[in-house]
């Protein structure tokens, strides 16, 4: 028979991840082993993308941003290996909020390529009803995804920031100009 966690510590775990505590840190905590700690966070978040799927549609908006939110899987992408996983290393996180509201619309998270653009991109459109301005960065890919999934309903536009490089290596960790 498989042990089960009350609903009160399932509650503190979660709340603790969602503070930004590490699998590790809810470990010491709780004293729950981390293996079933990361069950529980799989079966959470994919019970969140099940009801962001059912319930977000057809929201009115007149303008959403569009970002990716970098991450890692396993180890980052330089400390990667020919026989890791390839599910392993860099891991970014799409999302379009709602700008006004700050509602996120669609997420979806994958690797920064053409394939993950376009199903965030047509997610996104699905979700979205009318006509919307829709706010990126400079990646390349939004520019076919976004007039594909959007057609005219979209009125697109890239945001590219330029930033002048500091070389002194005491200043590595400043802000750029």
């Amino acid at each position: 028979m498989a042990n089960h966690l009350k609903p009160e510590k399932q509650k503190t775990i979660i709340s603790l991840l969602c503070e930004g505590c590490t699998v590790r840190g809810v470990e010491r905590v709780t004293g729950v082993h981390r293996d079933t700690i990361l069950r529980l966070q799989t079966r959470v978040g994919e019970r969140c993308a099940e009801i962001m799927e059912e319930e977000i549609g057809e929201v009115l908006t007149s303008s959403v941003q569009c970002d990716e939110l970098w991450s890692f899987v396993g180890k980052k992408e330089r400390r990667l290996q020919p026989d890791d996983p390839i599910e392993w290393g860099d891991a970014y996180t799409y999302v379009g909020v709602d700008r006004e509201s700050k509602f996120i619309i669609a997420a979806e998270t994958g690797k920064r390529n053409e394939f993950t653009t376009d199903q965030f991109v047509e997610s996104l459109s699905r979700r979205v009803s009318g006509e919307v301005q829709i706010f990126t960065d400079g990646y390349k890919p939004y520019l076919t995804a976004i007039p594909m999934h959007f057609g005219r309903r979209a009125h697109f536009a890239q945001v590219v920031k330029h930033f002048d490089g500091d070389t002194d290596e005491s200043h590595r960790y400043s802000p750029h100009k």
